[in-house]
């Protein structure tokens, strides 16, 4: 518990360092030109993902926490409060793109809306708008194919412009144990650090063996529809009373995955939620459009 929530603390940290063009960079400046002529672009798609059932949440009971002091915890899979206990919800049909949002597509969508407020991760800098990165603000160009990162607001404002909409979080469970698209934690995937900034979203794709790699989502959190409370069955935590309560307010809504910035024992656990409120512009979340069908 402890080292998750330190792990989400210094990832808080780095949004607001973010924003500072006086924050010392992380160590030596990538090659960008390098850098952009090894990433794969892949083309935008859209996956017709079938109805069904989906698994949410784990079981680690809280009331278990304090019982058995004697007890072999090595095979626990611990969760905070807000991801138990298990259970199943049914899912309608729906089509989904398989790549979340870019820097690109959101500029245009600005471009086209005569839009002048851009997301807080990019900047007016030089007379120009770029990308924010420890290293220093970048030309657009090398991050035109990263998912962008913005509010909810904003991230739902182009999900309603190409007729679609942000993805529930069960439909969105539902994509990442089905799709043929990028996830959290896919092949290359974009966390803990691997890099100190997003990279473009990679589709799944079959080796020549017929192994299937599953593409990553270039290191972003993303936005659900769905505002944060408890499962069914829900109880609060003793050992942090309020961890997760105190947000059930109808104005934080749950993000999944993890970003660049997350530890992956966050990250890699299918049942983690995160919450921020829909204005909150900082955090490294992206968000992907689904449609109804």
């Amino acid at each position: 518990m402890t080292y998750e929530h330190e792990g989400q603390h210094a990832e808080t940290l780095l949004y607001m360092l973010a924003q500072s063009l006086d924050t010392e960079s992380p160590g030596t400046v990538p090659d960008w030109e390098v850098l952009k002529q090894s990433w794969i672009i892949d083309t935008q798609k859209v996956i017709e993902v079938a109805g069904g059932k989906i698994t949410m949440g784990h079981d680690d009971p809280e009331q278990e926490d304090d019982k058995d002091k004697s007890k072999d915890w090595t095979q626990h899979d611990f969760g905070w409060d807000e991801e138990s206990p298990s259970y199943t919800v049914g899912v309608k049909a729906f089509k989904a793109n398989a790549l979340p949002i870019t820097n690109g597509e959101y500029l245009s969508y600005l471009s086209s809306s005569n839009t002048s407020e851009i997301p807080a991760s990019w900047i007016k800098h030089e007379g120009k708008t770029m990308i924010r990165t420890f290293y220093g603000p970048i030309d657009f160009e090398i991050g035109e194919h990263w998912p962008l990162m913005a509010s909810k607001i904003e991230i739902e404002n182009y999900a309603k412009s190409v007729g679609g909409r942000l993805p529930a979080e069960a439909e969105l469970r539902l994509l990442w144990d089905n799709e043929e698209g990028p996830r959290v934690d896919g092949e290359n995937s974009n966390i803990g650090f691997r890099n100190w900034h997003p990279i473009p979203a990679a589709l799944t794709k079959m080796d020549n063996s017929g192994r299937k790699l599953y593409g990553h989502n270039g290191g972003v959190w993303e936005w659900t529809s769905t505002p944060l409370s408890g499962y069914p069955g829900y109880i609060p935590s003793e050992l942090y009373p309020g961890y997760s309560a105190d947000f059930f307010d109808d104005k934080h809504y749950v993000v999944i995955g993890g970003s660049y910035a997350t530890i992956p024992s966050i990250a890699s656990r299918k049942a983690f939620r995160n919450w921020y409120q829909a204005n909150y512009p900082y955090s490294f979340i992206g968000g992907r459009v689904v449609f109804d069908v």
